[in-house]
């Protein structure tokens, strides 16, 4: 399938008020809500709306006062691994959230006064 629309020029006839909605196609207030909720759901192929804002949204910040996180790469044997699972799924937890924690426990407690 070809694509013949010049998408820059439909951009800016858009942006200056040019284009005009086909007769009968707008949409308002709860029929609007509805049709955007079903578009976002669609594009981002989630099944609820929570998970397509998290998709759509991204990663939340993990400190409200910087938008600058690092990543750590360790390496943990396979035993510790399957244990790290288990806890997390039992606490109904990522992995990620719970080695952040463990860390920032062992952290709080070995830091030097």
């Amino acid at each position: 399938m070809t694509d013949t629309y010049d998408w820059n020029d439909l951009a800016l006839q858009a942006e200056s008020g040019q284009l005009l909605p086909v007769k009968g196609s707008e949409l308002r207030g709860e029929s609007a809500a509805q049709s955007c909720r079903g578009a976002l759901l669609q594009a981002t192929g989630a099944d609820t709306m929570e998970e397509a804002k998290h998709i759509a949204l991204g990663r939340p910040r993990l400190d409200s006062q910087s938008s600058i996180s690092v990543t750590w790469k360790v390496r943990a044997s396979a035993q510790l691994d399957d244990i790290v699972d288990d806890i997390a799924r039992r606490e109904g937890r990522t992995r990620s959230a719970l080695i952040r924690d463990a860390v920032a426990e062992y952290a709080r407690t070995h830091q030097a006064v």
